[in-house]
């Protein structure tokens, strides 16, 4: 018996968080008020502490791990503070010392990008190094939208 498993790429089943968090972000960046205001946080759905610190590291982000819990983001727009007060979640982002909005909410955008496709990388190993002995994959096969699809060979 064979079964298909589809890894759409988050990109695509997020879009509409990821346009309200970068509209947030536009929108409150626009407002001189809201740099300068010490209670500027913008919530985020990056909810992995360590997926999160590596798509930044491959941003060319310059990222301090205080705790599991925080981090600090130093790039050359400014300095994003990533904050959760418990493992399960999801940072929110405090935003300072912004030289160029415009970039940082283009970098905003391309890190989120990135932190989707580095989720879906995570899973996808996960899922094929996890395969109970009785289950081989068939086959393999991006498709156009950047989804995976897996089919599976249950032997019994």
């Amino acid at each position: 018996m064979s079964m298909s498993l589809f890894l759409v790429p988050l990109v695509v089943a997020l879009t509409v968080t990821a346009a309200e968090t970068v509209g947030s972000l536009e929108q409150k960046c626009a407002d001189p008020a809201f740099i300068e205001n010490e209670d500027n946080q913008i919530q985020t759905r990056f909810n992995d502490g360590e997926l999160l610190k590596k798509t930044l590291c491959e941003h060319g982000v310059k990222v301090m791990e205080e705790s599991s819990r925080r981090l600090i983001a130093e790039c050359a727009e400014g300095v994003l503070i990533y904050e959760r007060n418990a493992e399960n979640e999801p940072f929110v982002v405090t935003i300072s010392q912004v030289s160029d909005v415009d970039r940082l909410v283009e970098d905003f955008k391309e890190l989120e990008e990135e932190y989707d496709l580095n989720v879906q990388t995570f899973t996808y190993n996960r899922v094929v190094e996890n395969l109970p002995e009785n289950m081989l994959i068939e086959s393999e096969q991006v498709m156009e939208d950047d989804s995976i699809l897996l089919t599976i060979n249950v032997n019994d």
